[in-house]
């Protein structure tokens, strides 16, 4: 915990974001703090909440996850 793992995941996610390439980032649906994974210098990125990765159905090149 606070090693900075969701920073480095949204330092990863981030730039893709400017490609051309679909992505999508998942969250547990357990996570009930709130829609997105966010660092805790407070940089965020919109999440999809998942049950389990099977419960995944989207065509996205790039997924990210954070904590499943």
């Amino acid at each position: 915990m606070k090693s900075g793992k969701s920073l480095e995941l949204i330092g990863k996610m981030s730039p893709l974001t400017y490609t051309k390439r679909t992505l999508v980032l998942l969250q547990p649906a357990r996570n009930v703090r709130d829609e997105h994974v966010q660092s805790r210098l407070g940089i965020a990125m919109p999440a999809l909440k998942v049950r389990s990765l099977k419960d995944y159905e989207g065509d996205a090149e790039i997924i990210g996850i954070d904590e499943i």
